[in-house]
């Protein structure tokens, strides 16, 4: 089939397009800034497009340059940005009146947060399948995996997983509102998305019973479990530059260990503080005692976090000067 996939240049929009070629499809990779689309390693394989879901005009002029398509991936999330539910609403509603005007007859929407405890390459299973409606039926779905989590057992499985240190330290009722500002502060990643990901605790992320493991077999040897998926997860090595997102061994793998993010389409923040604190450093290290970074590595997680927290104020106090 010939299909577009809009958000190619995320975590899973660039991993269903290497999944996608690998079965066959004719893949149209949709972006807002189809230069972006160059870096990645499977973009000599897809046809490139220009497309802006915000935009009602943007989305007519791109189906009328795209042809014929027979499936639309929405992959298109604006989390972290400021009244992005509304954003989203808004822009899947102008795609899917622009597809239905150029004739698309499918159109397979991924929505976020649900449920907790999925693995990636099992969502990128479902996906492949979703393209087929005589495989799955025009309907919602629910992904889920073969067992239920809950946030805290989420929090220990890591913790035993990665083998690092973990202290759980009740504080009593805490309004996310406020616990949002202060994880946008110390985790690594931009303040809105951690903001948003923490707000949403307050509400149950368990999958409903929706029949999609009656239409689509299991892999062999089943879906993922929570366990396998955080090890995979883990396993990326150090490498200094990126791999192409069609060349990892595993879609899992992840910028959890290394200098840089381990697929060309993972974002400059991804890696965690160990990482972002070697790449702060880099850029006052001399070249000869670059090597010695490796040994934040070994810095306990909570520490990391202090660490990267105060060289980010650091940085954001100091002066910059600019060449006239």
């Amino acid at each position: 089939m010939r299909i577009v996939v809009t958000g190619a240049t995320g975590y899973v929009g660039s991993r269903l397009v290497t999944a996608l070629l690998a079965n066959q499809h004719e893949v149209v990779a949709a972006s807002r800034n189809p230069e972006r689309l160059k870096r990645l390693g499977w973009f000599d394989d897809v046809a490139p497009l220009t497309l802006d879901a915000s935009d009602p005009v943007s989305l007519r002029a791109a189906f009328a340059s795209a042809g014929p398509v027979d499936v639309v991936y929405y992959l298109v999330h604006g989390i972290g940005q400021p009244g992005f539910r509304d954003a989203d609403k808004a822009a899947a509603t102008n795609l899917a009146v622009a597809a239905r005007d150029a004739g698309v007859r499918r159109i397979v929407y991924l929505g976020g947060f649900v449920p907790a405890d999925e693995a990636l390459s099992d969502v990128l299973r479902y996906l492949v399948a979703a393209a087929d409606p005589g495989v799955v039926p025009a309907g919602a779905y629910d992904l889920s995996g073969p067992t239920t989590s809950s946030y805290r057992e989420l929090l220990k499985t890591y913790a035993r997983v990665s083998g690092r240190w973990h202290a759980a330290l009740p504080v009593g009722r805490v309004d996310t509102a406020l616990a949002s500002l202060i994880t946008g502060v110390a985790l690594p990643v931009p303040q809105g998305l951690a903001e948003d990901l923490v707000e949403s605790l307050d509400h149950p992320m368990v999958a409903s019973v929706s029949g999609l493991r009656d239409r689509v077999p299991d892999p062999p040897g089943g879906l993922l479990c929570v366990d396998d998926a955080i090890a995979l997860a883990l396993a990326g090595g150090s490498n200094r530059r990126p791999k192409p997102v069609n060349a990892l061994t595993d879609p899992h793998q992840s910028p959890a260990s290394g200098w840089c993010p381990q697929a060309d389409s993972d974002p400059a923040w991804a890696g965690g503080d160990a990482q972002h604190i070697r790449r702060l450093a880099r850029a006052i290290t001399p070249p000869i005692a670059r090597p010695t970074l490796r040994l934040v590595n070994v810095v306990p997680g909570p520490l990391a976090g202090m660490l990267r927290t105060g060289l980010d104020i650091l940085f954001t106090l100091t002066p910059k000067a600019r060449a006239a």
